[in-house]
């Protein structure tokens, strides 16, 4: 047991440093916005007791991203040379985000669902490697088109935080303002991949006409964000039906608004440099959804935009079809 314990202390010691290499990635200022809108469900936990269908619900989804988790490790022959006991060192691992879990059950008095979490955290160990090919990024080659790299590139760097946005989401999609908070968030992580402008020949390869090369980004954004959000929408939709217009209208201005990323990357495009300026009115963009003041100057700075990406792209696209 001692071994076991000092194993998984000097992993916790790892995957600490992995955190903070992470949270420097992210940027301090969106790491302390993005915790400040995940901190939300905590208030609504402690402000209202949960039935036991979402019980069952939270314990259901949880025990699927652990699963996916699971499948998608690339670090499991790491463990089983470097740890004499791997199943253990694994049930700890799972342990530490089940464990807020399963306190807010029993806080609620729902021992059934808590005892179906700590049974999928002892017996998701025990499912097998799946065989060479790593199941998460086999599955983002699938979904995502090579031409579409910002979308890529997202899943590499911040799919933990994708997924924990996602999870929560559909856990607490019993508050309506959660599964709307996860999908801002999720929409606000797609905005910010579009910071880097490719190279020029990346665009030229695509011999598109400007107007359909910029539809066809954005067409390919709103799917993946569709794939992220809609489950999303779905399940918040199932347990609060009177709240079909309002949640429509939101999915309407995050399409808008994920039109407006498009549109401002390309208006400001520079081919291999960090976009400064389009990250700038991305931003903006954000924050109207925030500041419904601000929405209504949203649909001219489409317009602006689209002016502006279409006099950078067409030099580059349009003389293919001349």
């Amino acid at each position: 047991m001692q071994t076991i314990l000092s194993e998984a202390i000097c992993l916790l010691g790892v995957r600490r440093k992995q955190a903070l290499r992470i949270s420097e990635q992210i940027g301090i200022v969106r790491l302390l916005f993005l915790l400040a809108f995940l901190g939300v469900p905590l208030f609504f936990f402690l402000s209202n007791p949960l039935s036991e269908q979402n019980g069952y619900w939270i314990s259901a989804i949880f025990s699927l991203v652990l699963f996916t988790i699971h499948q998608s490790r690339s670090d499991k022959r790491f463990l089983k040379t470097t740890f004499k006991s791997p199943f253990w060192i694994e049930v700890i691992e799972y342990s530490i985000p089940g464990i807020p879990v399963l306190s807010l059950l029993l806080i609620n008095g729902l021992p059934l669902p808590g005892m179906i979490l700590i049974l999928s955290i002892f017996l998701i160990p025990f499912i097998p490697e799946r065989a060479k090919k790593e199941y998460f990024a086999q599955l983002t080659n699938q979904l995502i088109n090579p031409e579409h790299f910002e979308l890529r590139a997202l899943l590499r760097r911040h799919k933990v935080l994708m997924i924990l946005t996602f999870s929560c989401g559909l856990i607490f999609s019993f508050q309506p303002v959660v599964g709307l908070i996860a999908i801002y968030i999720i929409t606000f992580l797609i905005g910010q991949a579009h910071q880097y402008g490719e190279p020029v020949s990346y665009i030229i390869s695509q011999e598109k006409r400007t107007s359909h090369f910029l539809y066809n980004k954005w067409l390919h954004v709103v799917k993946f964000w569709s794939m992220f959000s809609l489950p999303i929408v779905i399940a918040t939709l199932i347990q609060n039906p009177t709240l079909w217009m309002i949640t429509l209208a939101i999915v309407i201005i995050m399409s808008i608004y994920l039109l407006f990323v498009v549109m401002s990357k390309y208006a400001f495009y520079e081919p291999n440099n960090q976009l400064d300026a389009s990250n700038f009115y991305i931003s903006i963009g954000a924050l109207s959804i925030i500041l419904p003041i601000l929405l209504p100057f949203l649909p001219g700075l489409i317009v602006i935009s689209w002016i502006k990406a279409v006099k950078k792209l067409k030099p580059l696209l349009d003389d293919f079809n001349q």
